[in-house]
């Protein structure tokens, strides 16, 4: 399915590991179970997918939960019979939709995909939940399980893997160095990557971004009477993944803070629908040579601008704040580095990832200021005037292929 079909398609997926949805208080108007279900729907997604449900003999009483929110009405579909891991997708009751098909991990529950027709659109739709060990042959299974049919794709969850291999401070899915979770599942995510039929959105919209999504907090006592800041483990284990007619309709893909303790994940959503004419432009040599397509591709250039000058205050506004944050991030590293609360490698690490956000946000105002110095208020008055121009180019080409037609009807 092409990228036409998805024309005009608005959608919001969450994606959260929910750390367990059978708890022993299941039923009660206040039970774990019933709150986690109130914290999941509260932000009312379309779509929600679910990882490491553990549903059990409960799964009757769970569905019927998701029936019956605050927050909306959500049918969910399950593939968790046991009382470990298990996966599921949530929609909106009032999303008007029709499951065709659902293919399950009926082994060892740990995805569910579903070929569904959602607002008039077929979808692939598909939770994850990747295996605690290297598996090549699950995620090859994943990859031959989704290729059968020919959708847009949507797979989001729980990989227990990042994608970024760098061992370094530097890997952007990860804070400080260390070994990349489950190797060799990583490297077939990114070689699946690589074919250029599958990308994963966040990376692509926002490729110098430091972000985690797993905060274990269970850290192992060090037989000195406190936890050791080493065990403690923040890596990127959940995103998405999705076809390239997806992202070309993706406005972003967002990380949301824990929704309680009772959660040691973020929630990841993805939010679909028409994008603004911003970002990348691609020129090829052939396009020189065409005068439409440079006309075309001035205009481009200047709606993207004006649009940086629309939104330069927001812009500026959001780097300072993120700023601040880094500078007193860097300032509790090192009053816990006094206080003995983390050792010093610990507290080196943590400081030099400070340094170099800093630096990277400090460096974004820095541009940020030039381009609004070069391109002050009277741009807005040249670019109207090449607006101008450039429409009237455009006008006299096309009058001019009508000419040519014209003619060629007489001859």
């Amino acid at each position: 399915m092409g990228a036409n079909n998805l024309h005009n398609l608005s959608l919001r997926v969450g994606s959260i590991n929910v750390n367990s949805l059978n708890v022993s208080t299941l039923g009660t108007s206040n039970s774990k179970t019933y709150l986690k279900i109130e914290g999941v729907t509260g932000k009312k997604y379309d779509v929600i997918f679910l990882s490491d449900i553990r549903a059990g003999e409960k799964s009757k009483q769970i569905e019927k939960l998701f029936r019956l929110t605050r927050n909306g009405n959500y049918v969910i579909y399950l593939n968790s019979t046991k009382s470990s891991r298990g996966v599921g997708i949530a929609i909106r009751r009032s999303i008007a939709h029709d499951v065709k098909n659902i293919l399950k991990d009926g082994v060892h529950e740990n995805f569910i995909i579903l070929d569904v027709e959602l607002k008039g659109r077929r979808l692939t739709l598909g939770c994850i939940y990747g295996p605690n060990e290297n598996n090549v042959a699950f995620y090859n299974e994943l990859k031959n399980t989704i290729e059968m049919w020919d959708n847009p794709i949507i797979l989001g969850g729980d990989f227990n893997t990042i994608l970024d291999t760098d061992p370094t401070v530097n890997n952007l899915d990860r804070i400080g160095a260390g070994r990349v979770p489950n190797r060799a599942n990583s490297e077939f995510l990114n070689n699946w990557i690589g074919e250029g039929n599958i990308i994963e959105p966040f990376r692509a919209l926002y490729p110098e971004e430091r972000e985690i999504s797993y905060v274990s907090y269970r850290a192992r006592d060090n037989g000195l009477g406190r936890n050791d800041a080493n065990n403690i483990t923040k890596t990127r284990l959940d995103f998405f993944l999705v076809s390239n007619d997806i992202l070309e309709i993706t406005k972003s893909v967002c990380y949301e803070e824990r929704l309680s303790f009772d959660f040691d994940h973020k929630e990841v959503s993805i939010t679909l629908g028409k994008k603004s004419q911003m970002g990348r432009i691609n020129i090829y040599e052939e396009t020189l040579r065409d005068c439409m397509s440079n006309a075309n591709g001035a205009l481009a250039v200047f709606s993207a601008l004006c649009t940086h000058l629309a939104n330069k205050d927001e812009l500026a506004e959001r780097n300072v704040t993120q700023l601040d944050i880094l500078i007193r991030e860097q300032e509790l590293c090192n009053i816990m580095r006094r206080i003995g609360a983390i050792d010093e490698l610990t507290a080196m690490e943590r400081s030099q990832t400070c340094e170099r956000n800093i630096n990277l946000t400090v460096a974004r105002l820095e541009a940020q200021d030039l381009l609004n110095r070069e391109f002050s208020c009277d741009f807005r008055t040249v670019y109207e005037m090449c607006l101008m121009g450039i429409k009237n180019n455009l006008l006299a080409i096309q009058g001019q292929i009508k000419k040519e037609k014209s003619r060629a009807r007489t001859i």
